[in-house]
């Protein structure tokens, strides 16, 4: 699966589920266990908590020289392949947040609650299908919902969450207002200023790991070293406590992606190989029907008061039916002719 990822998607990050991680763990070193043993204490440590690559090589070694785990094939294996689990290895990459496979783990099991040993080809597509509209519902009921309901912004008075609030989706919105709750309770406690750039140390207030955030005057932009932006393309609260401090009230564009956003939706989405994505076919159906069934009605409404009329209009809805009986055979002949060409281009 890697393989076929690095050459579909040469340009995405292929990671591992730290889920089955740990199931693996415990089959493989589930006999090293002892009473009050640290050993899973610092293997989740070394996946989910420790940050800087030097720190992560000092606790692997030594957990595995405290739990002589030299020869552990398992281990071994999984430490070369460190930079598709490790976080300090991750904190750079694209992820959105996510670990595991949870998200595609879930809709399988919705599948297979609509199917059976016994169902053919077509039935399988027809309850996948029932799973896609369900998928659906869901999505336009949360959209109807972030249309009608506002926001809960623990501070109203601050612009920068008022904006927010008014751009990013409710889940991101949280997620935002959740670091934006942080950097209230953080502390600068030394600042640089070096011309252009100004470069701040920042820490909670009750303690934890020192965050270098460097301000650019010019362009109001940020570099720090928890690169939180970077892997789930949400201000962390370090940026937040320093674009406060440099009387920055609104979220810049750049920082503002449109994945996360009210609008996500919008637009046109196009595949790798340049062909548009037809959101839900179902709904643009009916969108055209609402639209055409409101002016065929009143054409008739009006053409049925005279005889003349209505012989016109009845000779003219006969053309139209057969031009849009051609132009529906001629959509029903082009695929199967560019799948013709398509094998003969293979």
């Amino acid at each position: 699966m890697a393989t076929a990822a690095s050459l579909v998607m040469p340009q995405k990050f292929h990671g591992l589920c730290t889920f089955h991680i740990r199931c693996n763990f415990m089959k493989y070193l589930g006999n090293h266990y002892k009473k009050n043993s640290d050993l899973p204490y610092m293997f989740g440590a070394c996946m989910y908590e420790i940050e800087e690559v030097e720190q992560f090589n000092r606790v692997w070694e030594a957990m595995v020289k405290k739990h002589n785990l030299e020869n552990n094939e398992w281990l071994f294996r999984l430490y070369r392949i460190r930079n598709k689990w490790a976080m300090c290895m991750m904190k750079e990459k694209w992820t959105a947040g996510m670990r595991s496979t949870q998200l595609s783990e879930s809709l399988n099991a919705a599948i297979k609650n609509h199917l059976k040993l016994d169902h053919d080809l077509v039935q399988s597509f027809r309850h996948f299908n029932r799973v896609v509209d369900d998928k659906r519902h869901n999505e336009l009921i949360a959209k109807y919902e972030m249309r009608q309901n506002l926001p809960m912004v623990g501070l109203r008075q601050t612009p920068m969450l008022v904006h927010v609030a008014e751009t990013y989706s409710p889940t991101i919105f949280v997620a935002f207002q959740n670091e934006y709750v942080e950097s209230t309770a953080m502390v600068i406690l030394r600042q640089q200023d070096a011309g252009m750039f100004v470069e701040f140390a920042v820490m909670k207030y009750d303690g934890g790991l020192e965050r270098i955030v460097v301000f650019n005057r010019n362009d109001l932009n940020v570099r720090y070293s928890c690169k939180k932006y970077e892997n789930e393309r949400i201000l962390c609260g370090h940026a937040l406590k320093v674009f406060d401090t440099m009387d920055i009230k609104t979220i810049l564009p750049e920082y503002i992606k449109k994945r996360w956003t009210k609008r996500a939706r919008a637009g046109n989405c196009f595949d790798r190989r340049e062909r548009e994505i037809v959101a839900d076919p179902k709904v643009i159906i009916s969108t055209c029907f609402r639209e055409l069934a409101p002016s065929m009605i009143k054409v008739a409404t009006r053409t049925s008061m005279l005889e003349n009329t209505s012989k016109v209009v009845i000779t003219v809805i006969f053309d139209l039916a057969k031009r849009v009986e051609f132009l529906l055979s001629e959509s029903e002949e082009q695929p199967s002719q560019n799948h013709k060409n398509l094998n003969v281009e293979e």
